[in-house]
């Protein structure tokens, strides 16, 4: 049977590419072995052979694997663009059936009509779900968490679908509502020394916290920061340590048992940044519900013996 013929294109480059080499070897050898060179040549010529030399067979074999590896490189990235539309055509599927069954069935709830959309579904397993807040793993072809959430809790007609992995950022909504999540009552367990935390109240109200309206809950704490941490990532399967968020009150005066509070987040990563840096921030009030973005200075802190970066929200300036 004969072979598939190498295309012409490649087949030209790689010919290239020997005559250049062996131009470079041909003129850096010393006159001797020029001359050697030039009469080994002249003997296969007059054999009537097309001999390659050892040299030139290495550089083929070279040439040859360079071409591979890029071609290696180049299915990798086809692959990665299939799983990513695949991934944007599965939410916007989700996102399609959850705007069908609330126009037929709007007297459920977000939470009932995720569970019809994903039963309807012939993939998807629920993580975690909450009134305004659903994580489904297994819609993403390259396992990043999809998450679906309301924008307004009282609009249940509008819903976003967002992956952990694909979307260009995770959508502010998703923030608001994770952050929520560190508003309910006996969320975690953190014994730190004789400190017992269960919950954001507690945190603010333990130790030197209580009376201090500056104290914050920061992401890249290390102790009570990745705590709560850890806890939205195994709650909700978002992994958040890729972005960097900070927790403060508005307030010493609890409304029904709890604080208001400030929460602050950038999808910058805050550890490449410099103390005096500038990032971009999204704020979200849990007292008005509204939402404003722009951008502060990144500081240190020193966190359980260890010096931290955090926003310094005193320098927020809005858009």
């Amino acid at each position: 049977m004969r072979g598939r013929e190498t295309p012409p294109r490649v087949r030209n480059n790689i010919w290239i590419t020997i005559v250049f080499v062996d131009i470079i070897i041909y003129s850096s050898v010393g006159c001797g072995r020029r001359k050697y060179i030039c009469e080994y040549r002249q003997a296969g010529r007059q054999a009537g052979t097309n001999a390659f030399t050892l040299v030139e067979v290495l550089i083929t074999i070279v040439v040859i694997g360079i071409l591979a590896g890029l071609m290696m490189i180049s299915s990798g990235s086809a692959t990665d663009k299939a799983e990513e539309t695949a991934c944007l055509n599965n939410r916007k599927v989700l996102q399609r059936e959850y705007n069908v069954r609330h126009s037929t069935e709007a007297s459920k709830n977000f939470e009932s009509l995720m569970d019809e959309v994903l039963q309807a579904q012939n993939r998807g397993i629920k993580i975690y779900s909450s009134p305004v807040f659903y994580s489904i793993s297994d819609i993403c072809p390259a396992k990043g968490v999809v998450a679906a959430s309301l924008p307004d809790i009282r609009d249940s007609s509008r819903v976003t679908v967002a992956c952990a992995l694909h979307s260009d950022n995770l959508d502010d909504t998703l923030f608001v509502q994770l952050s929520n999540l560190l508003n309910k009552e006996d969320i975690v367990d953190i014994h730190s020394g004789n400190v017992h935390v269960t919950d954001l109240t507690s945190y603010f109200d333990t130790g030197n916290r209580a009376g201090n309206i500056e104290a914050t809950l920061d992401s890249t704490g290390v102790n009570f920061g990745q705590y709560f941490k850890d806890y939205l990532a195994r709650i909700t399967g978002l992994d958040m340590s890729s972005y960097p968020w900070q927790i403060q009150r508005t307030s010493l005066v609890k409304q029904n048992g709890n604080y208001n509070y400030t929460i602050s987040w950038s999808t910058q990563k805050i550890d490449n940044l410099q103390k005096g840096d500038t990032i971009s921030v999204t704020r979200y009030s849990t007292e008005t519900g509204k939402t404003e973005t722009g951008t502060a200075k990144v500081t240190t802190k020193v966190n359980g013996g260890k010096t931290i970066k955090v926003f310094d929200m005193t320098t927020f300036v809005p858009d």
